[in-house]
């Protein structure tokens, strides 16, 4: 009898345990992203906890910026203010230039974090008496656009301007060529051909 206690302690105890490590790896997976874009280019993957699950340095830039850095299971905003103050101290984003950032994802399911990762922006260029164009764009995006977005290691937001700017434009340029463009140059690129901005985002 004390036998049969004994095992259906441990069985006890394992199934607990069980049901923790699925409820953990249930809860700790990306179930929404967010592509934030300079001329590096990141896609902050965030978990049913609303913290990091992880980020896609998606070009050489974005991937030399994060070396060493590990954001698994940070607060968003702390993640956010970690990428902004490496691209100020990496002369990204500065003074004596026009600086542009975008914001990308899907307002219906992401609105919070896109709220918290605008703040941080704001406050890092304030607290550095930055200037700078802050776009958001909300886009619905799937597996095949991530797949090409990365293919031509631009983040799914970067991705999603480009293709719009291919549509609208007459030079015949390549995707090849839009990818290695900065936000800034993918804006100019667009007002000096005459595209509507407001359309594109």
């Amino acid at each position: 009898m004390k036998n049969q206690k004994k095992l259906f302690t441990c069985l006890g105890v394992i199934a607990v345990a069980v049901i923790g490590i699925c409820t953990w790896s249930y809860m700790s997976k990306p179930v929404k992203a967010i592509s934030f874009d300079v001329n590096p280019s990141f896609e902050i993957e965030i978990n049913r906890f609303g913290n990091v699950a992880g980020i896609n340095t998606v070009n050489e830039d974005a991937k030399e910026l994060l070396k060493g850095y590990d954001p698994t299971n940070e607060d968003l905003d702390d993640v956010v203010e970690v990428i902004m103050n490496r691209l100020i101290n990496a002369g990204y984003v500065k003074e004596s230039q026009r600086n542009c950032i975008m914001v990308s994802g899907s307002k219906s399911d992401s609105a919070n974090a896109l709220k918290v990762v605008n703040d941080e922006v704001n406050e890092a260029l304030a607290e550095n008496n930055l200037k700078s164009f802050v776009l958001n764009q909300d886009i619905q995006f799937n597996e095949k656009m991530v797949e090409d977005a990365h293919n031509n290691n631009v983040s799914f937001g970067k991705y999603a301007i480009i293709e719009k700017l291919l549509n609208d434009d007459e030079d015949n340029i390549t995707l090849e060529e839009l990818s290695k463009y900065s936000i800034d140059e993918l804006i100019q690129f667009a007002k000096e051909n005459k595209l509507d901005v407001d359309e594109l985002i």
